[in-house]
């Protein structure tokens, strides 16, 4: 990563205008992203709101986020620090119906040419090993058209940090007899190479028999910075990688794979991370795929509803634990919670904090630190997040044992609440703080930014049973994360094969031969980043959620799916031939001609349709998904009119959407402002 000073850090914000991100700029912020949100307001002629990402003294982010400067007065919106990020074919592209591709029942020529590269596909993932067979053209020229390594401790290229090769780098290194000599990227663990191949390597390292699912796509990567043995990359280099993807597709159509994510955030897309991605995502001709997660096994969620009372939660925590654990609480901040921490063999003693906006701490008698910052509506949910940082203090580890939170709750009490554990360590031995049996929740472990609202989120499941038994092929993977969002939002939506699937091998990493077997949803989703790819070649104007729509629409069913639609499977497996011929018969209603009189909307639709109006007085709130209520249009036809005269008097944020006779979706939410109607 680029140097910066010693009390400088990273950090994303959401400023009201691009004059507010200058305003930050000249305080001595060095921004390195700029992503417009086109929320729909304006700011005396200038656009609205925009994602700024960079680097910053602690002084000016402080006094931007409490609006202490009079130069920066309610114009920074959001601040939120830069977060890690933790990384995440033969069989199973027959599974998944890519092979069968090359013909139909009566043997006639596919409808798709899988090997021509009409689209990109994205991969930010650690390195790739760029000498391999899968990546090389026949003429033995690099796939790969631009590679950035933001690890990379020299510079180069169009690149705030790192170095950025072209494909005439790569081919001017794969001529010399020492390539690594001048393109010194490898890639030691394998992870990047191995995601890259199930996307998009051709096979040609085995004459096309562990061929991935787009083999002809052209291809962009970016190697995040690998800063220890858990993470990798952070999420202001993450959203900065993206943006860069899109750059340089250049207006060709890009699906990009995402499989790094975190357990820190509100898992309803409230994060800054989040929301850059979605503003990207909504661009025509990009799709974003995420990988759901590993979390299933490993107990780092607990949650339910929230009652009056207290509430005790167990943490168990391993001998020799020396890193510093986080948890995360989520809970409407209409609710009145304290909380308190009590030490293994303590059961009463304990020190209440009162969730108010502060910092505080205490100390054990075993020489640990716990300290405690709560933050009322966090990111602007409307929700209160309380951080619990346990640190080995003077102590050399955190007491091994079971840890107890308690939460509190007085007056009224509504919804739920929802905590998560940060991860850390899980080599053997383990230094992962877990909920213990009688306090873990298996679902809404999906990792951050897969709940993203626009994002492609993809779970897992078996085409090649272990060695050792477990888990049957065709059966969902042991590990995959479980949905859904926090507000209830279903996720994944789909599963494709993860485990012991047979991709690229990189040179530098364990092992021989040209292939290896790797498992995990990181697996997953590059298969369904493949196939976006093949959808996009054919029809480069679709958005990711028209994309999303149609991945759902087309998803197999079998007996091991009979649960399906859930928080599992999403919609079921994927199914890439009947992907292909939806893409190509789906109508997406076009709506326009949208007016706002008084207490009523009305819109028009180029096919005929039905119609919702979804409709909140919060904005972020409409965003997110929270609380957001609906007024249905159900007669079919191309004239829709929605009326709010029934509900309370006041302002309401509005979207539009409009469903086609064969049930998808278009929705107009003006640019992402949404349309404002008022009740009087």
């Amino acid at each position: 990563m680029a140097k910066r000073a010693a009390d400088s850090v990273e950090f994303l914000a959401r400023c009201e205008s691009p004059v507010a991100a200058a305003k930050l700029e000249a305080l001595g912020a060095a921004l390195r992203l700029r992503i417009p949100l086109h929320d729909g307001r304006e700011d005396k002629g200038q656009r609205g709101p925009v994602l700024v990402g960079g680097t910053a003294p602690l002084r000016v982010l402080r006094d931007a986020a409490a609006n202490k400067r009079a130069e920066v007065p309610r114009t920074v919106e959001w601040i939120e620090a830069s977060r890690a990020m933790v990384g995440e074919l033969d069989i199973s592209c027959v599974d998944i119906g890519r092979t069968a591709l090359a013909a139909d029942d009566q043997g006639n020529p596919a409808a798709v040419d899988v090997s021509t590269p009409a689209s990109i596909v994205g991969v930010i993932d650690g390195p790739v090993d760029y000498t391999h067979p899968d990546f090389l053209r026949d003429d033995g020229t690099s796939r790969i058209l631009y590679l950035w390594d933001q690890g990379a401790k020299i510079g180069g290229g169009d690149v705030p940090f790192g170095v950025e090769y072209t494909r005439d780098d790569l081919n001017r290194a794969l001529t010399a007899e020492n390539p690594h000599a001048v393109v010194p990227h490898l890639d030691i663990d394998g992870h990047g190479t191995h995601v890259a191949g199930i996307a998009a390597g051709n096979g040609r390292a085995e004459g096309g028999k562990f061929c991935g699912v787009a083999p002809g796509a052209d291809l962009i990567v970016v190697a995040l910075d690998r800063e220890d043995e858990v993470t990798v990359g952070r999420s202001v280099a993450l959203l900065e990688a993206l943006d860069y993807v899109r750059r340089r597709a250049a207006g060709r159509p890009v699906s990009i794979n995402l499989s790094q994510g975190m357990n820190g955030g509100g898992h309803c897309g409230e994060t800054l991370v989040e929301t850059g991605i979605d503003a990207l995502a909504r661009t025509p001709g990009v799709v974003v795929v995420k990988s759901a997660g590993n979390e299933h096994l490993w107990k780092i969620h607990a949650g339910g509803e929230l009652r009056q009372g207290t509430r005790r939660l167990e943490l168990d925590v391993a001998s020799n634990d020396r890193l510093d654990d986080l948890m995360e609480i989520w809970f409407d901040s209409a609710n009145t919670v304290r909380i308190g921490v009590l030490p293994p063999g303590h059961d009463r003693g304990q020190r209440w904090f009162v969730v108010n906006n502060r910092v505080d701490e205490i100390s054990t008698t075993f020489g640990n630190v716990v300290r405690v910052y709560s933050e009322q509506d966090m990111d602007g949910t409307g929700d209160t997040c309380v951080t619990l940082r346990f640190s080995s203090g003077k102590a050399p580890y955190i007491q091994p044992g079971v840890w107890t939170v308690l939460l509190d709750a007085r007056g009224k009490t509504s919804g739920r609440f929802d905590a998560w554990i940060e991860r850390t360590v899980r080599s053997d031995p383990a230094e992962q703080m877990r909920f213990t049996d009688l306090s873990a929740n298996a679902t809404r472990t999906i990792t951050v930014p897969g709940t993203a609202r626009e994002v492609i989120t993809v779970g897992a499941y078996v085409t090649r049973a272990l060695p050792t038994g477990g888990a049957a092929a065709g059966a969902l993977a042991p590990f995959t994360s479980r949905g859904p969002t926090r507000y209830g939002a279903q996720k994944p939506e789909i599963s494709a094969p993860g485990q012991v699937v047979v991709a690229p091998r990189s040179c530098a990493s364990e092992g021989t031969g040209s292939y290896a077997a790797l498992s995990g949803t990181s697996m997953a989703a590059p298969h369904v980043t493949g196939a976006a790819a093949l959808v996009l070649g054919q029809h480069p104007q679709y958005t990711c959620g028209q994309v999303k729509q149609i991945l759902m629409r087309s998803a197999r069913r079998d007996a091991m799916t009979s649960g399906a639609p859930d928080n599992a499977w999403g919609e079921g497996k994927l199914d890439l031939r009947e992907l292909l011929e939806r893409a190509r018969t789906a109508v997406f209603p076009r709506i326009f001609q949208i007016t706002v009189q008084g207490a009523t909307c009305s819109w028009r639709t180029d096919v005929p349709t039905r119609g919702e109006l979804w409709f909140t007085r919060n904005r972020r709130h409409l965003q997110l998904g929270k609380s957001v209520l609906m007024r249905a249009s159900p007669s079919l036809g191309k004239e829709h009119s929605v009326e709010l005269q029934s509900v309370p008097p006041g302002s309401y944020f509005c979207a539009i959407v409009a469903f086609s006779e064969q049930n998808y979706s278009s929705t107009d939410d003006n640019g992402g402002g949404y349309h404002e109607v008022t009740v009087r």
